[in-house]
């Protein structure tokens, strides 16, 4: 997470250097453009690599998000490296309900114990982030046998344009939900950064 959230905040003042007079809606809005593309760009490029990409599509794509969240949170103000963006990442992504609840999982991970112990509390969260990827991956694969026509091609071409816009869109709605999220936060709490 520290890593993650070190270079999200040196993008995040990027930004702010490279447009100065934007507010943070204005630097949310680019950083969710940005995202999306990228999320647009790996969707397209997984909807090719076969029974493997279901996983690598949906590992990219929650990594991507991951990574967006952070952005965002760092463009609000909020600092990227702090421990309740993990938890927060967990409630914007649905894993769980309340932050209270991903905090006590976040803590629960990281408590001493067996080393198996500890993988299997965090893959239950993981694995809840991960598979509405793989079932985003797993109809667009599907769609792209079903695309009526002759040509192979056009199958491929079908399957690509889904997988790209299922990435996007994912995006797209994780962004709306974590800008809402951070405005609220920011009222509400101003000195927690």
């Amino acid at each position: 997470m520290e890593r993650l959230g070190a270079g999200a905040r040196r993008r995040v003042e990027w930004y702010q250097l490279t447009y100065p007079d934007a507010d943070r809606d204005a630097l949310s809005r680019a950083i969710t453009h940005e995202f999306v593309r990228r999320a647009r760009r790996q969707g397209f490029a997984t909807a090719v690599a076969g029974p493997a990409g279901l996983v690598v599509e949906a590992a990219g794509v929650a990594w991507l998000q991951a990574k967006l969240v952070l952005h965002l949170a760092a463009a609000y103000g909020h600092d990227p490296e702090n421990r309740r963006r993990a938890a927060e990442l967990l409630v914007l992504q649905r894993v769980h309900a309340t932050v209270e609840t991903a905090e006590a999982a976040v803590r629960a991970a990281e408590r001493k114990g067996s080393r198996r112990a500890g993988v299997e509390r965090l893959t239950s969260p993981l694995a809840r982030a991960i598979v509405p990827g793989l079932l985003r991956a797993a109809v667009t694969r599907l769609a792209r046998r079903l695309v009526p026509g002759r040509s192979r091609g056009l199958a491929i071409g079908a399957g690509l344009a889904v997988g790209s816009i299922a990435a996007a869109r994912s995006t797209e709605r994780l962004a709306a939900r974590t800008v809402r999220y951070y405005r609220g936060t920011l009222r509400r709490t101003p000195d927690e950064h």
